[in-house]
């Protein structure tokens, strides 16, 4: 089922979908983008799009299973990163605010982000 994350719609539309084959208790996100081209190439198009789909795809998708799985008291979102999203910066109030966002609610819809690669 085709659909663009960076679209809120598409990505609750998919979750209907699926919906029809039973309840989304479990969602593994894996949206990302990058191109591999070089700055000086300036290529503004693809900048566009790896920030339209690095920053809106996984909270669209987490967006459009959470209320379900909060509803039925349960769920699990696993949330795959990179060897990028591993590298270490500087801990600001956004970071402090994903970490929070790590731990376990107490309607055990829980988030892991493992990072293979």
């Amino acid at each position: 089922m085709p659909t663009d994350v960076t679209d809120g719609e598409q990505a609750r539309s998919l979750v209907r979908r699926a919906g029809k084959f039973g309840p989304v208790e479990m969602l593994v996100n894996c949206t990302g983008a990058m191109y591999y081209t070089m700055m000086k190439n300036v290529r503004e198009e693809e900048w566009e799009r790896t920030v339209e789909v690095n920053c809106k795809g996984a909270p669209n998708c987490v967006g459009a299973v959470l209320p379900g799985m909060l509803e039925r008291g349960g769920g699990h979102v696993v949330t795959i990163s990179s060897d990028p999203g591993r590298k270490i910066f500087p801990v600001s109030r956004s970071t402090r605010r994903v970490r929070s966002s790590r731990r376990r609610s107490p309607r055990d819809c829980g988030s892991r982000p493992p990072a293979p690669g």
